[in-house]
């Protein structure tokens, strides 16, 4: 039986959901919360478009202590919804260049995946690993 909850403010979650679904419903919302409540339509502050790109095309240059300095570029950016919208926007660019350079068949699956950096990869690993060994 699939049973659903209500998790966040318009949305709802399954018991059910896995992990990667988890996290994607909870990155979405947290996006959504960045780009509506931080308005900067004078753009006070903005880094530029060069960094911003620089930033979104190497996500994990983005370190936890660039998250709590004020000053910084990275901080700007998730207070800033012109800045955040960009770097989404270019991140997501990024990613789809990326697929269509590096696709990859997994072992004992058929379809193409896209090669992953940082965590994921690492996931990835784990979870053929696993599979493998059972």
């Amino acid at each position: 039986m699939y049973s659903a909850t209500e998790c966040g403010v318009g949305s709802i979650c399954s018991m059910n959901e896995s992990s990667e679904e988890k996290y994607r419903r909870l990155q979405s919302e947290i996006q959504r919360a960045i780009l509506r409540n931080y308005p900067n339509p004078d753009r006070q502050g903005c880094p530029g478009d060069a960094t911003v790109r620089n930033l979104a095309a190497n996500p994990d240059s983005i370190k936890a202590e660039d998250e709590a300095d004020e000053q910084g570029v990275w901080y700007h950016i998730t207070h800033c919804s012109p800045c955040y919208a960009s770097f989404l926007e270019l991140r997501a660019a990024g990613r789809g260049q990326r697929r269509e350079k590096e696709a990859v068949t997994l072992p004992g699956d058929s379809r193409e995946n896209p090669r992953r950096s940082g965590w994921r990869r690492w996931l990835d690993w784990f979870v053929l690993r696993r599979q493998a060994s059972r």
